[in-house]
């Protein structure tokens, strides 16, 4: 794109948690570190199996956010699978 400042990239932003209103919340706050030529994408998921499915399809994430305390499983024990 000619509006890309040379050595910028896009970061895209995963938002891992089981409250609608808080990922509402952070959406817009995260959309504020937009940047000429390196734009941030802002992807949510509810969920531990969805997370790891959006992680698997994005492998360009530059971020992820995540609830510790997610229903079913601790965030603390899915963590390490990110990386």
């Amino acid at each position: 794109e000619e509006d890309r400042i040379e050595g910028r990239r896009d970061v895209k932003i995963l938002v891992v948690g089981d409250h609608q209103l808080i990922r509402d919340g952070l959406r817009p706050v995260l959309e504020q570190l937009d940047a000429p030529g390196a734009p941030v994408e802002v992807l949510e998921v509810e969920g531990y199996p969805e997370a790891i499915a959006c992680a698997d399809s994005h492998p360009d994430l530059g971020l992820v956010l995540l609830d510790l305390r997610l229903p079913n499983v601790s965030g603390f024990a899915i963590a390490p699978a990110g990386r």
